[in-house]
């Protein structure tokens, strides 16, 4: 079973007082029951959530109020709680992700070691991706309240955790855990990455392994942008877990973050576990280290100063 997923289409329908549930339900292609309750009023239908391997959804029916013009006035006249698509395409991801300031976003661990060849967890993943949050966008989401069982009070992660649930960018479980130590598989963090941003439209798979896959379009999307990689072998290898050097690189693609190893400057952080060598030593060194920079022609960045400002991690 991988994570639990939202009903990801931008689907959005204001129903006419009048209209037939029928025709309603021919358009989404979705076994729901509304009742009566919608006649003669204007409502907003908003995909809740969706059971990977299968076709249904639940659909929260919220009664809205038009403003003087005849417009969505954005409240709930009778106070059910309006539920906001995490896919709303009039946001940007550059509205929820810092993609200016090349923040360090990897800390490293007490025994001075970055492990890039390790695993990295569900919860380690959300931190990281609190901590790209742009201000306005983390303050506008966070929230002190979460669901699920196993996210006990105190824990190190729970306020990232909390913080990205609440806009549906993570998720837990249909038994209602999030499982926060569990190793992220590939796919999963695809749809992770994919939830900042529009999907990209694409008419064929990428990858020879990933039909039917619950996980389909976000992979298929990320793969269009450029943020994720398959094998040789055209496979994608959706429920492998991911390394943490893989995951670095996924980050910054995502965020044009992108430096030759003769433009780090030799002030930049090191652990004893990273190799000059490896493939990824360029990657973890954005990770690492905060740094200003100027962009260059390729694209690529030449690295100005390392500074070191005071983070919300």
């Amino acid at each position: 079973m991988g994570i639990k997923s939202r009903w990801r289409y931008h689907y959005k329908k204001v129903l006419e007082p009048g209209q037939e549930t029928s025709n309603l339900l021919e358009e989404i292609k979705l076994n729901i029951n509304i009742g009566n309750e919608w006649q003669g009023k204007d409502f907003i239908l908003q995909p809740v959530a969706e059971s990977e391997g299968n076709n249904s959804a639940e659909i929260t029916v919220t009664n809205r109020e038009k403003s003087s013009s005849g417009k969505d006035s954005g409240r709930s006249s009778n106070g059910s709680k309006v539920i906001i698509n995490p896919e709303d395409p009039t946001v940007e991801i550059e509205d929820k992700l810092n993609k200016e300031d090349h923040s360090a976003y990897v800390i490293g661990y007490p025994d001075n070691t970055v492990r890039p060849e390790d695993y990295i967890t569900r919860e380690e993943v959300s931190a990281v991706f609190y901590r790209l949050l742009t201000p306005g966008y983390r303050n506008s989401i966070k929230t002190n309240s979460h669901s699920f069982l196993d996210i006990e009070t105190g824990r190190w992660s729970g306020k990232h955790i909390r913080t990205l649930s609440s806009a549906r960018i993570i998720e837990g479980y249909p038994d209602e855990t999030f499982r926060p130590a569990n190793n992220i598989t590939r796919a999963e963090l695809a749809t992770i990455a994919s939830r900042f941003d529009k999907l990209s439209p694409f008419t064929g798979n990428n990858f020879t392994d990933i039909a039917g896959h619950w996980g389909n379009r976000y992979i298929n999307s990320a793969a269009r942008k450029g943020w994720v990689n398959g094998y040789p072998d055209g496979t994608f290898k959706p429920d492998q877990h991911i390394t943490r050097a893989e995951f670095m690189t996924l980050v910054n693609n995502v965020l044009d973050r992108r430096v030759h190893q003769k433009d780090i400057l030799s002030e930049a952080r090191q652990f004893p576990d990273l190799s000059k060598d490896a493939w990824y030593y360029e990657e973890v060194q954005e990770a690492i280290n905060s740094h200003h920079y100027k962009r260059l022609p390729d694209t690529f960045e030449e690295w100005i100063d390392i500074y070191y400002p005071v983070l919300d991690v």
